[in-house]
């Protein structure tokens, strides 16, 4: 497919951004930002304080870049991307730097949507082809998100419906990555952009779910299939971080969207797995705790009640979010 130059796309009055959140991925930008500079899109790369040269990279390829003072967390830094961009933009797209897409793909992906559809995302497929797990997903529940967190399920990507491209060209689901999601400028105006209560994780179920609230849909795009490298997004964050701050990410979620009985529920339910969990993986390494677990757990119990006690409605959760338990 021949890409439209830049007045083509003007005089269309369809412009197209793209923000890349970078925090320590120099590498993973050095291969993404070649292959999207001829796509006339206009670049944005928020670095969240990378002590790698993510900014030199992005500086060699043009990219525009804002530098966030501290590691603000990616919902944080999604909204300063969009502050940056500008009002000329009809589709915004909000990219990790280990996402393989290039300027056909954007091309595809903002061509022809349905008024219906107010954020796209692509098939992310893992290396070897498979559907990421968290591509398309329902909206959680409290018993799903509980249950999830005692070990009795998982999320699992309906791939069947997703592969099969004789349904039509878009999935329709509740939820999508925030990997990889391009959203109408006009519907982030709408919703009030991401909510930086989120520092890691759930940034985009709430999204989608606002988005969902206002009356719009969202929707895979079958034909943009691109991978995504999540080595790189999770290099350096152990699975018991990842595990504490989305137990504190969900926690606020459903103290946004459920009821106060409903997250003390899914918060002890949490709790509990988190610590479960912990044990078992103790007793598999047949070693005694790590120093400094006590005063973790403790941090994350006071965590969750200080989530559940908040004034239901009233008092939302503390914005904007800083890492508990993923940086130093």
């Amino acid at each position: 497919m021949k890409l439209p130059d830049q007045t083509a796309l003007e005089e269309k009055g369809r412009q197209i951004a793209v923000v890349i959140v970078s925090h320590d991925s120099s590498a993973p930008l050095a291969s993404l930002l070649p292959k999207l500079t001829g796509s006339h899109a206009a670049i944005v790369v928020v670095d969240n304080k990378s002590r790698d040269q993510s900014v030199e990279v992005a500086e060699r390829a043009g990219a525009q870049i804002v530098r966030m003072s501290k590691n603000a967390g990616y919902a944080a830094a999604c909204n300063e991307g969009t502050r940056a961009v500008g009002s000329d933009a009809e589709w915004i797209g909000f990219v990790n730097p280990d996402v393989m897409l290039t300027a056909d793909d954007l091309q595809r992906l903002t061509t022809e949507v349905p008024a219906e559809i107010w954020a796209v995302a692509p098939l992310t497929v893992t290396l070897d082809g498979r559907p990421q797990p968290d591509v398309a997903r329902p909206a959680p529940t409290p018993w799903f998100v509980a249950a999830m967190y005692m070990g009795l399920t998982r999320s699992t990507p309906p791939v069947s419906d997703l592969t099969n491209r004789g349904a039509g060209r878009y999935y329709y689901t509740d939820v999508l990555s925030g990997g990889s999601v391009f959203v109408r400028r006009e519907t982030l105006e709408l919703i009030g952009g991401w909510d930086d209560a989120f520092f890691f994780n759930c940034e985009d179920i709430d999204l989608c779910v606002r988005i969902g609230k206002a009356g719009g849909r969202v929707a895979i795009d079958r034909d943009v299939r691109v991978a995504h490298d999540k080595a790189h997004s999770s290099a350096g964050v152990d699975e018991e971080s990842r595990r504490l701050e989305g137990a504190r990410a969900y926690a606020t979620y459903f103290q946004i969207h459920c009821s106060r009985l409903q997250t003390a529920l899914v918060v002890a339910c949490i709790y509990t797995g988190c610590v479960l969990r912990q044990l078992v993986d103790r007793f598999r390494r047949s070693s005694p705790p790590r120093r400094g677990v006590t005063s973790r757990y403790g941090r994350l119990l006071r965590l969750l009640w200080t989530t559940v006690r908040q004034k239901y409605r009233h008092q939302p959760p503390t914005r904007p979010a800083s890492a508990e338990f993923l940086d130093p």
